[in-house]
């Protein structure tokens, strides 16, 4: 509950105020979303395979059928390595997010207690 409660609160948050004044730290951002990314690359692979094994599948079958092969490969093969793909796409932008929202929420706190 609490979690939502801050993304609720990060998305009335005045960032384009904050962009357009040049007072957000970009070089930290930049850097957190670089990090973000190298951390989150292996976890990909592992979590985008099945994926990747029901694409290759469906071409090898694809390829066999267009020099005369029969299929072997049932016909709903597609639309489940298509919802296998949206779903590990979905995943990977949580993560992403999830690591934004938190370095944002600190760039925040920061800069309120520097104010004062």
């Amino acid at each position: 509950m609490e979690n939502s409660f801050k993304f609720r609160k990060l998305l009335k948050a005045p960032l384009w105020s904050d962009i357009k004044h040049k007072q957000c730290n970009w070089r930290t951002l930049c850097l957190v979303i670089f990090v973000s990314l190298l951390i989150i690359l292996p976890i990909n692979v592992i979590v985008l395979m099945p994926a990747a094994i029901l694409w290759l599948a469906n071409s090898q079958a694809q390829h066999g059928q267009m020099i005369g092969d029969p299929s072997g490969i049932p016909g709903y093969m597609l639309p489940v390595a298509i919802i296998t793909l949206i779903l590990t796409v979905a995943i990977e932008v949580y993560l992403l997010l999830v690591v934004l929202v938190n370095v944002y929420d600190r760039i925040v706190a920061r800069r309120k207690k520097t104010d004062f």
